[in-house]
């Protein structure tokens, strides 16, 4: 993992039956977990006493925290599905390590390849509400030498033991130190069968300090890196995955997260097939402008080839250039007659005083819709729902803001709402198909 990063996670439980990724030899493997927002009633982190509106704020300020950090930086036979339950701006996810399977949650990160989990003993190590893991208590762990093909990589060097070690230190003094290791990770499903897949690639970080929350016990990276769940699984799952992210604002929804091939895969006519732009980490893509209506309103720099916005669930606003965002708030203040609200904690720069909120659909018409423009006509339409976020019972905020300090401009997961999209990793191609995910 170049980047650390904080915010979205997804549960993963276990139940009855047990596959082995070993027993189904070269098949395709396709499944699904639950989906579950960190703050959900379902979530062990719910915490009561907190109102919608004060989750939505504590999810801003990790996403400063996430782009602070980057600056520096199965068989087709089984189908496997899980609901997503969401609440507030995030998701969590729960997977089982080792040999008998050890319950941990884990930060769902696609934007990063390391999938690593505190371990005991801990040195120094942040304060984690779960027990840490014990490596010595798993019949399938094992560390990796300083020969491994893994260890050939920055962050990555051999310790006194000849074992592969990393250390990441960042910009903000956060920092984390394990070894690599292998492992085998269990997945849960709501059909209750157990999916389990050996000899992963895992960190066993002993080492850590800094912006840590205590809910989490480690990150799960989702990325194109080497490492990554998503490419250690690679042809199992046929280098796809996909998900449908249920509206913020609708408590007790529900949804699906799948990895592998989906049975609700977009037909040609649905989808707006985007190209993904290969990097080691991240899933870049070329936004070519952001429009309203039939009129371009702010153009977006550096598209080439090289891509120049990232897509990433784990992310709850979007982020773009300041010059591309003063734009486009220009722009919708000289078309909306809503009352204005000043922010006092100076998070949102535009914000409006309404009535029903977002839920109700009542601002369709009222708030513009933004295109995004991707070139040769793929356009993704975004209303009102995606691109204002409700901070209080009678307030919404644009739902966009500068990636100037990171540098990285960002998708957020708010954008993403109500689209089943569909990563196909192998053909670089991701796809956004509108979608009712509470149907999903």
């Amino acid at each position: 993992m170049e980047n650390l990063k904080h915010t979205t996670i997804l549960i993963f439980t276990i139940s009855s039956f047990l596959l082995s990724l070993s027993s189904v030899g070269g098949s395709k493997l396709s499944f699904s977990v639950d989906y579950i927002h960190r703050d959900s009633r379902l979530s062990p982190y719910h915490n009561s006493s907190q109102t919608h509106y004060d989750r939505v704020r504590a999810s801003f300020n990790r996403d400063c925290f996430r782009s602070s950090l980057r600056s520096k930086d199965l068989s087709s036979e089984v189908d496997i599905t899980s609901r997503v339950q969401p609440a507030s701006t995030e998701y969590l996810m729960s997977i089982s390590l080792g040999t008998p399977p050890f319950q941990t949650l884990a930060i769902v990160d696609t934007g990063s390849d390391l999938i690593w989990t505190q371990c005991s003993p801990c040195q120094n190590c942040y304060k984690q509400d779960l027990p840490l893991f014990d490596s010595n208590g798993s019949s399938t762990y094992e560390d990796l030498s300083c020969d491994a093909g893994a260890c050939n990589r920055s962050n990555f060097v051999c310790n006194d033991r000849r074992k592969c070690s990393y250390r990441y230190l960042y910009g903000d003094g956060s920092l984390i130190g394990g070894v690599l290791a292998t492992d085998t990770i269990t997945f849960d499903s709501s059909s209750g069968e157990k999916v389990s897949i050996n000899n992963m690639n895992i960190g066993c970080t002993q080492e850590s300090r800094g912006t840590f929350g205590n809910s989490g016990s480690g990150i799960i990276g989702l990325s194109t890196g080497p490492i990554s769940l998503i490419t250690q699984l690679g042809d199992k799952i046929d280098n796809k995955f996909s998900y449908c992210l249920t509206p913020l604002s609708v408590i007790g929804s529900s949804s699906t997260f799948t990895f592998g091939s989906s049975t609700k895969s977009s037909g040609d006519s649905d989808g707006v097939k985007v190209p993904i732009i290969p990097s080691e980490i991240y899933y870049y893509l070329s936004l070519e402008s952001i429009n309203i209506g039939n009129s371009t309103v702010a153009s977006m720099d550096n598209v080439a080839t090289s891509g120049n916005i990232i897509i990433d669930s784990g992310t709850t606003l979007t982020y773009i250039p300041s010059s591309v965002l003063n734009v486009l708030i220009d722009n919708i203040s000289k078309m909306v007659t809503l009352p204005t609200y000043d922010d006092p904690s100076g998070q949102f720069q535009l914000c409006y005083n309404v009535d029903g909120g977002l839920s109700s659909g009542n601002l369709n018409g009222v708030l513009p819709n933004l295109d995004l423009d991707f070139g040769n006509g793929k356009i993704v339409s975004l209303p009102p729902l995606n691109t204002f976020l409700e901070i209080s019972e009678s307030v919404v905020c644009f739902a966009m803001g500068s990636s100037d300090e990171s540098g990285t401009s960002i998708i957020g997961n708010v954008a993403q709402q109500n689209f089943f999209i569909e990563y196909d990793v192998g053909n670089n191609q991701l796809s956004f198909t509108p979608m009712d995910c509470t149907d999903y």
